[in-house]
């Protein structure tokens, strides 16, 4: 079940280079533990093809995050290079929320989690 944001709410802002490309990062955080909760994207290359990637990035992260979701599942999932770095914009968002989190929010499953196996074609309750 998704988990709204209160309508005032802490938020940490980050500018992210990514293949020659600069994102302003805003995450919106969960008052209760720190969680992240939401993503906002800006690229510097106002309307291209890249800003567009970057919010609907933000939106698919926002609502996994916002399903409980745990940033740590969302992480492995995504697509890495052979040294293990993220290979797309999602990726390098998901690292920079892990590097604030708190340990226990990051990677925490509880029992109402839902979680994925199988690649991104399954998704367990």
């Amino acid at each position: 079940m998704r988990q709204n944001l209160p309508n005032r709410r802490f938020s940490i802002n980050r500018t992210i280079e990514h293949e020659r490309h600069t994102y302003e990062v805003t995450i919106g955080v969960y008052p209760d533990e720190f969680r992240p909760g939401e993503v906002f994207v800006q690229c510097t290359k106002i309307g291209s093809h890249v800003e567009a990637l970057g919010r609907d990035a933000a939106v698919l992260l926002s609502l996994a995050l916002q399903h409980g979701i745990p940033i740590d599942l969302l992480r492995k999932t995504l697509q890495r290079t052979v040294s293990g770095s993220p290979q797309t914009i999602i990726g390098v968002i998901a690292d920079e929320i892990a590097k604030w989190m708190p340990p226990a929010a990051a990677g925490a499953v509880t029992p109402r989690t839902p979680v994925l196996t199988g690649g991104c074609d399954k998704v367990l309750a």
